[in-house]
């Protein structure tokens, strides 16, 4: 687990939101402090960013940016269909509540099957459960 850190990144990408840019800046403190400037399509996501950046940061105050300048409308991933690996936790289960959000249908694959029912159980809809482990050849196979 980081002690403390003081840094910048940002990242940028082009989907079909729009231009979605993410930026965290981070300065050491001796306190835990975590301040979010989310766009609203986001705003259900910050309790868990929150607990993923406090599982691996003991203190420091860190700004957490996403924006998205979008020139689509917000329903634009309605009707489509969509696989993500990874889905149960971590960055793969923020992008399945976003695209489930949108309008997506999820097919969502995972090694956790535990973590693969909570997800189904938090969407409630659009939802297509794999559980497969890729390290093995006869579960990818199926």
């Amino acid at each position: 687990m980081l002690q403390s850190m003081t840094g910048f990144g940002q990242s940028a990408l082009t989907s079909e939101l729009g231009e979605i840019t993410i930026e965290i800046k981070s300065l050491n403190s001796k306190n835990f402090d975590i301040n979010f400037n989310i766009h609203s399509h986001l705003k259900d996501l910050e309790k868990e960013l929150r607990s993923l950046l406090s599982a691996k940061l003991l203190r420091g105050k860190i700004e957490f940016k996403i924006s998205i300048a979008t020139e689509k409308p917000a329903n634009s991933f309605n009707k489509k269909i969509i696989a993500i690996t990874g889905a149960a936790n971590g960055i793969g289960r923020a992008a399945s509540i976003l695209l489930a959000k949108e309008g997506a249908t999820l097919i969502a694959i995972d090694k956790d099957k535990k973590s693969l029912n909570k997800l189904k159980t938090k969407l409630k809809k659009n939802c297509v459960l794999k559980n497969i482990n890729c390290t093995d050849i006869n579960d990818i196979k199926k």
